[in-house]
């Protein structure tokens, strides 16, 4: 607990409410001056501190359920004590050792993957739910394609990425497929991915006619989503942490903060406006109803990353509204920078460039596709390269 330290003087308004601030965290119970007297200082009078806390009231930093009982923080409060906490040289000092480099590894040039287990790492660590961007990777390329039949009408395809990332799209089925069927398919496309001799097909006949129309389909479709890239990838990890929390235990509040996870222009809305601001960005309480109503017992806190020091996307955190702040900052703050340093470092070892989202995109026509479909300059949809001695 904070200690509230006398002099000076202008100071002892805004140590009385950051310590209420860190009491009510830790209790979750109005807080009374007795109580903050015997918890954060004895050099205080509790008539002093009702004396302040009704300034503080005035000021909308505290509020009263009822007359005879304690103080409450309010948004307002919350706000100035997460600002008060990122100048706090504690907080800066505890967070150099709370985050094991060897725990924020990056395997080879799995950029997306490795920015998927650090969002998990951090779900984890704070028990929280979260939300990340990153760009997208122009060396990237295609290395699985896998199916699966939904039914007799369709049949859904994932695709995989070296860096890590994953796309799926649904297709029309031509014609009833057996699970073996689609297995063959599948080898086709491992097949026609690393670029073999056409002698060595896995599959002939009407079957390599159906895989080849597959392959071409998804090859266009993921062509125009590289590089028609309007909006950044979106992951998300954590939905069962919040049942956690008293707060999510209302289904409304639940359920309100799971649709914002549903939201990928709200998250991605969120998530720009951090990278925008260049540093931690929160929304607190009832400043989230211009984001997603319903939430006012809820906390968003959103911190960007860099590449060489530019921001290029961010990851959010939903929280309760009433949570420990200086957790989640003494974890948060080296976090952002070890991701920084591993990408930044992968980047420079690989040559690798990437793009953030264009504001404004063309729809391609039928010749810049096809164009697009057999140029491999710029974009690496498969890879042709020799895989010997790998």
């Amino acid at each position: 607990m904070r200690a509230i330290k006398r002099p000076p003087k202008s100071q002892r308004e805004l140590a009385v409410l950051m310590a209420c601030v860190e009491q009510y965290i830790k209790s979750g119970r109005p807080v009374g001056s007795h109580t903050l007297k015997e918890v954060a200082s004895a050099e205080l009078s509790s008539a002093t501190i009702r004396n302040y806390f009704s300034a503080l009231e005035e000021g909308g930093y505290l509020k009263q359920h009822h007359a005879s009982g304690g103080r409450v923080p309010t948004e307002k409060a919350y706000r100035l004590y997460l600002t008060n906490l990122l100048e706090d040289e504690e907080v800066e000092r505890a967070s150099l050792s709370l985050v094991n480099k060897e725990e924020l590894e990056i395997e080879g040039q799995e950029v997306s993957a490795f920015l998927q287990k650090a969002g998990e790492w951090l779900s984890e660590r704070l028990g929280l739910s979260l939300f990340l961007s990153f760009p997208r990777f122009d060396q990237d390329y295609l290395i699985r394609i896998r199916g699966v039949v939904i039914d007799h009408a369709r049949i859904l395809f994932a695709l995989v990425t070296q860096f890590g990332e994953l796309f799926s799209e649904v297709l029309p089925l031509k014609e009833r497929l057996s699970s073996q069927a689609v297995l063959r398919m599948e080898s086709y496309f491992d097949w026609k991915l690393r670029g073999s001799p056409v002698g060595e097909c896995p599959i002939v006949g009407k079957e390599a006619v159906f895989a080849e129309g597959y392959f071409q389909e998804l090859m266009l479709r993921y062509i125009v989503k590289h590089t028609s890239f309007v909006d950044e990838e979106i992951f998300r990890c954590g939905f069962t942490h919040l049942l956690r929390y008293p707060e999510f235990q209302d289904p409304a509040l639940l359920s309100n903060g799971l649709g914002l996870f549903e939201n990928g222009r709200k998250m991605r809305h969120l998530l720009r406006e951090a990278v925008t601001q260049k540093g931690l960005t929160f929304w607190l309480g009832r400043e989230l109803d211009l984001i997603q109503v319903g939430l006012e017992e809820g906390a968003l806190i959103a911190m960007p990353y860099r590449i060489a020091h530019k921001p290029v996307g961010a990851f959010a955190l939903l929280a309760p509204l009433r949570f420990d702040y200086k957790e989640i900052l003494t974890v948060l703050l080296p976090f952002i920078e070890r991701v920084g340093e591993v990408l930044t470092e992968t980047v420079y070892h690989y040559r690798l460039s990437y793009r953030l989202p264009s504001e404004v995109t063309h729809a391609l026509g039928l010749e810049e596709r096809e164009f697009l479909e057999h140029s491999s300059r710029k974009i690496l949809i498969e890879d042709k390269r020799n895989t010997r001695g790998r």
